[in-house]
């Protein structure tokens, strides 16, 4: 079950300890460089004013605390913009959920179907070459916590691109939703 954004800004355990790992890794690889990596993630879910931010900048709209109520926003990409899990489904668990980002630049997208989705993600990286390579110690945090994820990214040879595009068709009504808001506000 979803808990409410006013209850708890705390993070699920797993995530929380996602989050510590990427820091660790990434820190401990690019002496101490986490402004380069992609994922950049915070300490808590950011609280309801921060959502509002990351999803309307100055923008004002008549529910944009309604909207807001919506997001958990856990990190920020190299470039400054949000990754937020998306409360589609409020019967289901907050892992269970779509994870979205909002980007600096005012675009957004769906990024993952689910959140182990989005940890099997950030535990690929790509050599000289292009080839994917998974990177420990982030990789065995991850299989054991999201493995049906491991067998879809095998399938497609690590290679995540197929599963974000299926991602978002699957979760179109996300885009739909963030444009409809948009048209209200011009």
């Amino acid at each position: 079950m979803i808990p409410d954004q006013e209850q708890s800004l705390s993070m699920p355990t797993v995530l929380a300890a996602f989050c510590g790992l990427i820091e660790t890794h990434w820190v401990s690889m690019h002496a101490g460089d986490l402004d380069t990596y992609d994922f950049q993630p915070f300490d808590t879910f950011q609280s309801e004013d921060e959502v509002i931010e990351a999803i309307f900048y100055d923008a004002e709209h008549p529910h944009q605390a309604q909207i807001a109520a919506q997001f958990r926003v856990f990190g920020r990409d190299g470039a400054g913009g949000d990754y937020a899990i998306w409360m589609k489904y409020p019967s289901k668990d907050l892992m269970d959920q779509p994870v979205v980002l909002f980007d600096s630049e005012g675009g957004y997208e769906v990024v993952a179907d689910n959140v182990g989705q989005f940890m099997w993600f950030n535990t690929i990286a790509e050599d000289e070459s292009g080839k994917p390579v998974l990177q420990e110690p982030l990789l065995g945090f991850v299989r054991e916590w999201a493995p049906r994820v491991e067998d879809s990214l095998r399938e497609q040879g690590y290679d995540y691109s197929a599963l974000v595009d299926k991602a978002r068709q699957k979760n179109t009504d996300f885009v739909e939703l963030i444009d409809a808001v948009w048209e209200s506000i011009e």
